[in-house]
């Protein structure tokens, strides 16, 4: 759970140390998490990608992202409203959670990505 929460202040934090657009504000939230094995280790390479599901975008890919060593993503600056978060990995079962961004919040989450039977295992 700290290397969870450590990694979590890591993305954080890169918003504000880098004097970036702020990751959240009267209109806009944001996604943060981890992303593990089902042993719990951190993995990097996975990629993360929000669907709009209303609004003018609907259907379309609004953010995109891929975690580093530390498993940790962020999605900032979303737009509120109902969002498709889609995890995948190599060799791993892809998955899904559905959210609903409100403002002025950073929405966090922990996936867990199973492995894919060996016969379904065929890089990208």
């Amino acid at each position: 759970m700290r290397l969870i929460t450590l990694a979590l202040l890591i993305v954080t934090s890169a918003c504000v140390v880098h004097r970036r657009a702020p990751m959240i504000d009267d209109s806009h939230g944001a996604v943060a998490g981890v992303v593990t094995d089902s042993t719990g280790r951190l993995l990097w390479g996975t990629q993360v990608r929000a669907f709009a599901l209303q609004g003018p975008d609907s259907g379309k890919v609004v953010a995109t992202t891929s975690t580093p060593e530390s498993g940790a993503f962020l999605l900032p600056r979303l737009p509120d409203g109902l969002y498709d978060i889609q995890f995948r990995m190599i060799c791993h079962e892809p998955t899904r959670r559905r959210l609903r961004l409100v403002s002025q919040r950073v929405d966090t989450l922990r996936v867990t990505l199973q492995l894919a039977a060996p016969n379904v295992c065929v890089p990208e």
